[in-house]
């Protein structure tokens, strides 16, 4: 297969550096080209006038739909986070920079923003650094979570007997995320995804209920619809080793090493929990 004519190399990758820079707050193109010259001159080297637009407005609406299509796509996949900030300081704070650092590499578009934590970790070092790193989590969880295939459930015919796998190593199915938190960040996501995100720029946030060990599982049910649930520590406990991989043997004896609240709870509700799990299909082996 022949190589592309020099000529078109150089004007796609002309192309491709001009509508990845980021347009200003008020959508309009940097006026200097990369080369520092002025785009109203550099454009006509590779562009031709319209009718009605000069070369270097024809390119601004290509520069201008490439970044609405993914600042688009990141307020669809981070619902809860643009509403903690409203469109244009999610934008300017964490759309622009984010995006030029993890430019979309992928035929889909729908894992545009699963690195926005890994950003944030790194970026993002405000008072409220905490609660933004956990409304990201969730909201790539939700986006992850639906999307993700689901693998064969542990399957028990009638009543589970744990004695018949006990030394079975269990997991979670990648479609559910557990939480541990010190607020109920669940209940807040609700109430503030009721309204849209510029609601939020110009009222009072819901209140965010504080609490110690607020636990909450996430996961997918069996119509595809993404729940969540607020959950006992022991039972969050026993989830995050099966998440690792642990066998119910194992489960029991690092369950054996923790407070006494925390193995009463356990003792009080594990067949329940464990009936629980695999008539929702959490649990894999």
């Amino acid at each position: 297969m022949s190589e592309a004519p020099d000529m078109l190399k150089e004007t796609q990758g002309w192309f491709a550096s001009i509508i990845t820079r980021p347009i200003d707050i008020n959508s309009k193109m940097n006026p200097m080209s990369p080369s520092g010259q002025a785009m109203a001159e550099e454009a006509k080297k590779y562009i031709l006038p319209s009718p009605t637009l000069e070369p270097h407005q024809r390119i601004e609406i290509y520069n201008q739909q490439y970044w609405w299509r993914l600042l688009t796509i990141l307020h669809e996949n981070l619902p809860h986070l643009v509403r903690l900030f409203g469109y244009t300081d999610f934008n300017q704070t964490i759309g622009f920079p984010y995006l030029c650092k993890y430019t979309p590499n992928s035929w889909s578009l729908n894992p545009l923003g699963n690195r926005v934590v890994e950003w944030l970790e790194k970026h993002y070092h405000e008072e409220d650094r905490k609660l933004v790193l956990n409304v990201a989590r969730v909201d790539v969880a939700y986006n992850d979570s639906f999307f993700i295939a689901e693998h064969p459930p542990l399957s028990i015919d009638g009543s589970p007997d744990m004695s018949q796998m006990i030394d079975q190593p269990l997991t979670l199915q990648p479609t559910v995320s557990l939480y541990r938190m010190n607020y109920h960040l669940f209940p807040f996501r609700t109430e503030m995804m009721n309204e849209e995100p510029e609601y939020w720029v110009e009222h009072s946030f819901p209140e965010l209920i504080k609490e110690e060990d607020v636990c909450t599982i996430l996961y997918r049910n069996k119509s595809h619809n993404m729940c969540w649930e607020e959950i006992d520590l022991a039972e969050h406990f026993l989830l995050t080793l099966f998440q690792k991989g642990s066998t119910i043997a194992e489960a029991c004896e690092s369950l054996e090493h923790q407070n006494a609240e925390l193995i009463h709870q356990a003792e009080e509700n594990l067949v329940g929990w464990f009936q629980k799990w695999t008539i929702r299909g959490w649990l894999i082996n």
